[in-house]
């Protein structure tokens, strides 16, 4: 009789429990470059994505990881659904200082060229002196008609500006070598090794067990400039 009890306790614990929420996408609050001469390097953190608003992290690498350069547009695509008529609330420069009069917001381009429900934000004007540069971070809040959800088939893609050479750069997360959104001009990104897959190579063990610790999840580093 114990055991009977036990047994239909835990059902209903399982009953009860929430069902899972949607996977997060691979690149999230992961340091990704692009690839080829210059390594531009940023990392995007989804802070929520509930309740008809939606909230993340960008920020730019540089100088501790990758070359100097101004992210200047930033767009998501594959979206789950929710995502219908976006709205820019907020763009806190350094989570302080607001700086949402120098973005927009467009879905019609990315959505077209990369695919499902998409949203793009960009510096309106004068994007390298207001974009988003080396050692800064932005926190953009969006409200939606709808409810929000990022899905492990969600993608990012972002274009900086002022390289070294005075080129900009693109860099998709969705690329692959058979599926290149908006004609190839967008090229692939590249996952930054965790620091013990560093430590793991100088030491000469990744290929005895230590290869499963690298997060290289996309084929491809060449990089188109422009």
């Amino acid at each position: 009789m114990r055991k009977l009890f036990l047994g239909a306790a835990a059902l209903g614990l399982i009953a009860a429990a929430p069902a899972p929420a949607a996977a997060a996408p691979w690149w999230n609050a992961t340091p990704i470059c692009t690839g080829g001469g210059f390594q531009a390097c940023v990392s995007v953190t989804i802070l929520a994505d509930v309740g008809g608003q939606v909230q993340f992290r960008v920020e730019n690498l540089a100088p501790g990881l990758g070359v100097s350069h101004t992210v200047t547009a930033l767009g998501f695509y594959n979206l789950g659904p929710g995502w219908t008529n976006p709205a820019l609330v907020t763009a806190m420069l350094n989570g302080v200082t607001d700086k949402t009069t120098n973005w927009d917001t467009d879905n019609t381009e990315i959505q077209n060229n990369g695919g499902g429900n998409a949203i793009e934000l960009f510096v309106d004007v004068d994007g390298v002196n207001k974009g988003i540069k080396d050692g800064q971070f932005y926190v953009f809040t969006l409200n939606v008609d709808g409810n929000p959800v990022f899905t492990d088939e969600s993608q990012l893609r972002w274009h900086s500006q002022a390289l070294p050479d005075g080129s900009s750069i693109k860099c998709d997360t969705g690329w692959t070598d058979t599926d290149e959104p908006d004609g190839g001009s967008y090229p692939p990104c590249s996952v930054v090794p965790e620091p013990i897959s560093m430590i793991l190579l100088g030491t000469g063990l990744a290929g005895v067990g230590g290869v499963g610790a690298l997060r290289r999840r996309r084929k491809g580093v060449d990089v188109e400039t422009a």
